[in-house]
């Protein structure tokens, strides 16, 4: 039980007597006056929701009657919702707020009763914290790779959204967006009225991880939602169709050395005398046809690329039996 005396914060002014309370529960009796609030959460045992609307209520009585303060200034204020204070209605009993929440966590809220008006010199606040208000739709995001398909890079890879209510029916006419945050990349997802998800399929230029983030929401009264996740796009090995049983004295190597950000295999000692480039699309090695360096009577060792001279294009050295060329 919280210790009264530590909480308790007592103003004694001159001309009038104003004792002011702030407790962390819902229930407190002053000298002159009692407050009791609450809220539909303690009425119902049902999840409440948002785009419901929510009952709050405050019980403010006179201790020596023991009946309810009429004409009293009662106020609501939501520190988590919106940061603004509402007034409450005497409804013949209590004072009653009703609102509707919009977004899905555990609200706090704050109620001020005030009856100076009336000349009872008293003012009582409570504040609440457990008024727990969950999203009215639910959002869970799949991709090929977590339905164990296989998801090398230039396949069609399917992410996808289940996008629905509390019945797990699915919520139509919404818009699904699909963030790839390391591409930098976002595409709207479309509605498959077949498997009930909102679908969108891409492929990926690189291997790795990548990181995305699928948000749904509707204009239909249902909470706009969030969920991120990741996918793992793998290399394939692809042969090249190379025959190397010509190749003598030979070396090659991997490089992009026209800056189109495709990469190429550059072999030498083809026929011992001559060098080729291949370059790769994404499926297959295609022989790039000015790539050809002969060097007639000369047999090859090694290459080395690098940009020698700082010009942006990559320059290559061949180490050629007894001599070098650049």
């Amino acid at each position: 039980m919280l210790n009264v005396k530590k909480h308790t914060v007592l103003i004694l002014l001159v001309f009038v007597s104003l004792i002011s309370f702030s407790y962390p529960f819902s229930f407190f009796s002053g000298t002159l006056t009692s407050l009791n609030i609450s809220s539909s959460v303690d009425y119902f045992s049902e999840d409440l929701y948002t785009f419901e609307r929510i009952n709050f209520f405050a019980d403010f009585k006179n201790i020596s009657s023991d009946e309810p303060i009429v004409g009293a200034n009662c106020s609501i204020y939501f520190s988590t919702e919106d940061n603004l204070s509402y007034g409450m209605d005497f409804n013949g009993s209590v004072y009653n707020y009703s609102k509707i929440f919009y977004k899905n966590l555990n609200h706090e809220y704050n109620i001020t009763c005030d009856a100076r008006s009336l000349g009872i010199e008293e003012v009582i606040s409570l504040k609440e914290t457990d008024v727990l208000i969950l999203a009215n739709s639910r959002l869970d995001v799949l991709d090929t790779e977590k339905l164990g398909g296989y998801t090398k890079g230039d396949l069609n890879i399917g992410f996808y959204a289940n996008y629905s209510n509390i019945s797990f029916e699915p919520i139509l006419d919404a818009s699904c967006v699909i963030n790839f945050f390391d591409i930098g990349i976002s595409e709207n997802m479309s509605y498959n009225s077949s498997s009930k998800f909102y679908e969108y399929y891409g492929g990926f230029d690189k291997a790795g991880d990548y990181s995305y983030n699928i948000s749904c929401g509707s204009n239909n009264n249902y909470s706009n939602l969030t969920v991120s996740s990741s996918i793992n796009i793998k290399s394939e090995f692809i042969d090249s169709g190379f025959n190397f049983v010509n190749h003598e004295l030979s070396s090659s190597l991997i490089l992009d050395s026209n800056n189109n950000g495709l990469m190429e295999i550059l072999v030498s000692g083809i026929n011992y005398f001559s060098s080729e480039l291949y370059e790769f699309d994404g499926n297959n090695f295609n022989l790039l046809s000015d790539s050809m360096v002969n060097f007639e009577s000369f047999h090859f060792g090694s290459i080395v690329s690098s940009d020698f001279n700082n010009d942006g294009f990559i320059d290559l050295i061949f180490r050629i039996m007894y001599f070098y060329y650049v």
